[in-house]
């Protein structure tokens, strides 16, 4: 026989519950914010709530939109150049930096100090994109791809034992052939590209001078361009533009966030899941520690899974995370002895819900009674507002 507090019931739901059977029938999909309902009226959001669906959209919808924002304002240059004199700016092929950047520069947070910079953004929908690897020799170089999303597809570098040459980046529907002089060919996994090359310069009159021919040579342009010949740019004339102005709430909204979403294949299913699995760690955990517990006693189909549970003891240490299993409450049971709790308070006429526990504005009686045929049974005797919840072995 185990006593189990019925506040621990409440702590005790975890969000990936066991698979059920369902039935489908097409629903509308919005497509702009104003189609998108919002809660019922009168509903109060948690502030763990709040958070987590704020976590979601930063997680899914920033780099996105972050991309989108970054590519536009790299379009409105009429050809590469530096922002604010500094920052290498250039859209459908790159712009370099002939030494450092500048140590007073605020346009990025953390940049390397012993690398010469470059920059571009690419959309691929309309024609591959070439690139030359000069011969660097034993300098260390690296040229950084990135999609939409952020994430890194290509590998070329000296770290990768990249070799000279010209090097082909394709879109993700791209079905050309490859043509006659590409070494390789690169795709990305959405339209928009990202490219950051780096090379290293050493601190030195005579390395700064030495190491221009190459960086002459670091040029992306269309396929539409390409002749197998090395192209090289006097980068050092590149012109200045003024640093744009941040941007508000204009750039960052629903109907925004769906226009960087076309176009854009899925994820895969294990990212989307390992994503979603941190998140609701993560969420648990902080609704944990706002009510400073001391123990959680977790159930539900989320107690199956060894990831999302360590992931859990990870977030709490100092914390003791068990679960209901442990205790004698079969977590196959928890939803059945919830509303066999919930059909006792309300057939006593007790309230159901805690506003300190639910975000609920006052205490409410849940549910209706429907009487059968001999009316509604009082019960003996008076009523006392139950506070644990015994659990007997037949």
């Amino acid at each position: 026989m185990k006593d189990i507090a019925l506040k621990s019931l409440a702590l005790a739901a975890l969000a990936c519950a066991l698979p059920t059977t369902t039935y489908a029938q097409q629903v509308l999909l919005p497509t702009t914010a104003s189609q998108v309902s919002g809660p019922p009226t009168g509903t109060a959001m948690t502030t763990a709530y709040v958070q987590s669906v704020g976590r979601i959209a930063y997680l899914w919808g920033w780099p996105l939109v972050n991309s989108v924002n970054r590519s536009i304002a790299f379009s409105k240059a009429p050809e590469p150049g530096l922002i604010g004199g500094v920052v290498p700016i250039a859209f459908n092929g790159n712009a370099m930096l002939t030494g450092y950047i500048s140590p007073d520069q605020t346009i990025i947070a953390c940049p390397n100090q012993d690398v010469a910079y470059g920059a571009g953004w690419m959309t691929l929908d309309k024609e591959p994109i070439v690139f030359q690897v000069p011969d660097f020799g034993d300098r260390f170089w690296v040229y950084a791809h990135y999609d939409a999303r952020t994430d890194e597809f290509s590998e070329i570098g000296k770290q990768y034992r990249t070799k000279p040459g010209f090097y082909l980046m394709v879109g993700p529907n791209w079905k050309g052939q490859t043509p006659a002089g590409i070494t390789a060919v690169v795709r990305s996994s959405t339209s928009l590209a990202f490219v950051v090359p780096r090379i290293f310069i050493d601190d030195s009159a005579e390395d700064q001078k030495a190491v221009q021919p190459v960086i002459s040579q670091v040029v992306y342009y269309p396929l539409s361009e390409f002749d197998g010949k090395m192209k090289t740019k006097d980068w050092s004339k590149l012109p200045h533009f003024p640093a744009p102005k941040s941007t508000g709430k204009e750039l960052f909204h629903l109907d925004y966030l769906m226009r960087a979403l076309d176009g854009l294949p899925p994820l895969p299913d294990e990212d989307v899941i390992a994503t979603l699995t941190v998140l609701t760690a993560r969420t648990l955990a902080d609704a944990v520690r706002q009510v400073d517990a001391t123990e959680l006693i977790a159930s539900g189909g989320g107690t199956l899974n060894p990831t999302l549970m360590a992931m859990l003891r990870g977030e709490l240490p100092g914390i003791g995370v068990s679960t209901s299993d442990q205790l004698g409450l079969p977590s196959a049971a928890k939803e059945a002895l919830a509303f066999a709790v919930l059909g006792f308070l309300t057939a006593h006429g007790l309230p159901g819900t805690i506003p300190s526990c639910t975000g609920a504005r006052h205490a409410s009686v849940l549910g209706s009674v429907t009487p059968g045929r001999h009316g509604l049974p009082r019960p003996d005797g008076p009523v006392v507002v139950p506070t644990r919840l015994r659990i007997e072995a037949s």
